[in-house]
């Protein structure tokens, strides 16, 4: 059995869509079309069939799917691991998720490691949504990094990989000027906040800080996006509750503070995300230290 054609079934079964597969494979559809004809006429089997969505599994497919498929992940990795690991020779396009608060540390500076280290891989970041661990699960993602979730997913490994605090983003005219400031004062005004699926789509985290110390901040306005949150710290009195990580605040524009109270829900694990059968998996272990690098460096 060819390996190369084998993974076309798998990553077929997964997109259960001609196009998705043949752009996760780097290939054309007429030549995914080729191969699955192909892989019909060894199965003796439809393997899918045409539905208005895409492509629908025969019970075959489901079977050959559910019997065989972790057994060629770890033949894969075999194959691979044969030879002493290079990031130099990685040549292929890797897909990660990144939460929307921890994107902006993970930006030029990642890329640059990247780039030294491996100059022929491709990076794609996503934003890391309510979908990231079940992508992981189905090998579309190859890691997420984000803020410690809570999971009782066995199939998903969690590593903490750096351990973050707040501090408070504000515009260089604000009213408040002190560089420490208690809770109590800094909730007589209003707050900004990220929305990051997984951890706090619901209530924000500056909402569960301060109510852990019985008051009420009022959190104005949330968004997905960085860019948004910063142009509304910029033109408004809105505070920002943003990683002690971030490195990138114009002085000219912005200033920060620290808050007076030391409360644990305010010092968060960044922690990365990945299959564990990839437990032993080259890349993925190479990856990960790149995170942890970049995160944890001056």
């Amino acid at each position: 059995m060819d390996l190369n054609r084998l993974k076309i079934f798998f990553v077929l079964y997964q997109e259960k869509n001609m196009r998705r597969a043949a752009e996760r494979l780097h290939s054309s559809q007429p030549s995914l079309s080729q191969q699955l004809s192909k892989l019909r006429h060894q199965f003796n089997d439809e393997l899918f069939v045409k539905v208005p969505q895409g492509l629908e599994p025969t019970s075959f497919a489901d079977k050959l799917y559910q019997n065989s498929y972790e057994t060629f992940h770890h033949l894969e990795q075999s194959v691979t691991q044969t030879s002493d690991f290079n990031p130099q020779h990685i040549n292929q396009t890797i897909s990660l998720a990144v939460s929307p608060l921890l994107a902006p540390l993970l930006g030029h500076r990642f890329l640059k490691k990247i780039k030294e280290e491996a100059p022929n891989l491709t990076i794609h970041i996503h934003q890391w949504s309510q979908h990231t661990l079940e992508l992981i699960r189905s090998d579309q993602i190859q890691i997420g990094v984000h803020y410690q979730i809570t999971s009782q997913d066995k199939q998903i490994r969690e590593v903490s990989i750096a351990k973050d605090s707040f501090r408070c983003l504000i515009r260089k005219d604000h009213p408040i000027k002190a560089n420490v400031v208690s809770m109590a004062e800094a909730a007589k005004y209003p707050f900004t906040t990220i929305i990051s699926s997984d951890w706090n789509s619901k209530i924000s985290y500056a909402e569960q800080a301060f109510d852990a110390l019985g008051l009420e901040v009022d959190v104005r306005y949330r968004s997905e996006l960085p860019e948004g949150i910063l142009d509304v710290v910029q033109n408004t009195d809105m505070i920002f509750p943003c990683s002690m990580l971030y490195r990138f605040m114009d002085p000219d524009v912005y200033r920060s503070f620290t808050l007076e109270e030391k409360i644990p829900t305010l010092t968060p694990n960044i922690c990365s995300y990945y299959h564990y059968k990839n437990d032993k998996d080259p890349l993925t272990m190479w990856l990960i230290s790149l995170f942890k690098e970049v995160l944890t460096s001056p």
